[in-house]
């Protein structure tokens, strides 16, 4: 008998489908091709911090001790990245010692520096310049091997890198959710994701971010295929390149009793990090009180410490919000922490069975979204999104309800959100009695830190509704 062809009612959504693929492809690569790429090539201002910090750790150079070389009338445009080791520069951190009169300050440069090779900075004030590498020893080792090319190749190496990640990225969540790569979810989370505002984000400034996010979920698929050493050097990579985000995974691994895997991890962590500090130790730096101040000083009065910085809207984790509601830091961190020991008890609670395909991303999904609004990260840090997206574009597709929401909360990140409200604030765009309400600072602008929330608790019920079913469906089984 002939076949009948399908009902105008089955095409259109496809159709629609189709539509939205073709939108995002298009909107993804414009972008890419004519804002990401170029500013990549431009600027990579995070990369060029750890192409100087790898360089500075495999010639011998303290990597958290170095300032910016300055020449006559002001700052060179394209100035070297230099290392200081000098009693003076050292009195001005401590707070001993002052800058020299701005007329001095060249020749007084001049006598101490030993250049690096690296052209990055192109503006700011001495006092601007202390906010120096906090990069972890374990990832010196690996930035080094970028430090062996001149900057512009490093640069241009890094940003292929991470264009191929991304496509490694969405390969890996493929198979983690049983689906063909080039098939209608594979394609559909790959546009999703190079319109991701985070996404351009990371790689036009050259965040490690989206290399730690494929670390972790290759480890997580070749830990399911059965393997033990290569997912354990994986995720080791993951945590020396982003220990905020990937440690918690380790932590989950022993959790759930992975220990083989666990112990390639911690031996691979445990090599890198000798490594790098026996290097470090045979320069006779005094490179961890260095590292010390620099933490310090970054976190209380620094970039990131949104008490004294302007910079609030940046951040991702809870606590900024909370600061904003109760006035007082440590109050906030605690209340921040508090929430998201709850949703760790949750999670641990809907975790403890046999979990399948989809549960498994959800838990993984979880505990990244956590890791988000427990402690530091940024904006580019929602490229974290690409695994709850996976789970809900294959929840959507099965006509769950709480997929499509998992989805529809991910639409607000194609843009910069709190970026964008705070550049209209500054600007003047948005009146001052409307930028200076508490709903627009506690509310609007810091947004994407609730709509992450937000997503870890549908991923929360997903997994408690699918704790339900799997009850019942145990009652209803013959004994």
């Amino acid at each position: 008998m002939p076949q009948k062809s399908p009902s105008p009612a089955t095409r259109r959504p496809a159709v629609r489908l189709n539509v939205i693929i073709f939108c995002m492809a298009l909107s993804g690569i414009c972008l890419l091709a004519f804002k990401t790429i170029p500013r990549a090539l431009t600027d990579s201002a995070d990369f060029a911090v750890y192409y100087c910090t790898g360089r500075a750790w495999g010639m011998g150079e303290n990597p958290y001790f170095w300032q910016f070389n300055i020449s006559d009338g002001g700052f060179d445009a394209d100035p070297y990245r230099i290392r200081l080791e000098d009693e003076k520069i050292r009195n001005v951190r401590s707070g001993k010692g002052d800058w020299p009169e701005y007329g001095d300050i060249t020749t007084w440069f001049d006598e101490i520096h030993t250049p690096l090779p690296i052209t990055y900075y192109t503006g700011g004030a001495p006092t601007d310049l202390l906010d120096d590498a906090m990069t972890p020893p374990p990832a010196l080792p690996l930035l080094g091997l970028f430090g062996i090319f001149s900057w512009p190749i490093a640069k241009t190496c890094w940003l292929i890198l991470n264009l191929l990640l991304i496509l490694f990225m969405i390969d890996g969540l493929t198979r983690l959710v049983g689906a063909k790569p080039a098939g209608s979810i594979g394609i559909l989370l790959l546009f999703i994701t190079f319109c991701l505002a985070a996404v351009h984000t990371c790689i036009g400034l050259g965040q490690l971010t989206i290399a730690a996010v494929a670390c972790i979920i290759w480890a997580e698929v070749w830990r399911r295929e059965g393997r033990t050493i290569l997912p354990g050097l994986v995720l080791a990579v993951g945590i020396a390149l982003k220990p905020q985000m990937a440690g918690v995974f380790l932590i989950w691994w022993l959790v759930r009793q992975k220990l083989r895997a666990s112990v390639w991890t911690i031996m691979a962590l445990v090599i890198l990090t000798s490594l790098s500090v026996s290097w470090l130790n045979l320069g006779g730096s005094h490179w961890l009180t260095d590292l010390q101040a620099n933490i310090h000083q970054f976190f209380n009065g620094g970039r990131g410490d949104f008490t004294a910085q302007p910079v609030g809207y940046q951040f991702l984790n809870l606590a900024y919000p909370l600061y904003l509601v109760f006035g007082h830091l440590e109050i906030a961190r605690a209340a921040a922490w508090t929430i998201c020991l709850v949703g760790v008890g949750f999670l641990i609670h809907f975790a403890r069975r046999p979990l399948d395909t989809l549960d498994e991303l959800a838990v993984i999904g979880s505990i990244g979204l956590l890791s988000l609004l427990a402690v530091y990260n940024r904006l580019y840090g929602a490229v974290w999104l690409v695994v709850p997206l996976a789970w809900g574009i294959c929840q959507a597709f099965k006509g769950q309800r709480l997929g499509k929401v998992v989805c529809l909360l991910c639409v607000p990140f194609l843009l910069p959100g709190p970026s964008i409200l705070n550049y209209l604030a500054a600007q003047g765009y948005v009146g001052k009695t409307i930028a200076e309400n508490p709903v627009w600072k506690i509310i609007l602008v810091p947004h994407q830190i609730y709509l992450l929330a937000a997503i870890l608790c549908c991923l929360i019920a997903g997994l408690a509704r699918s704790a339900k079913v799997n009850q019942y469906e145990q009652l209803q089984s013959p004994r």
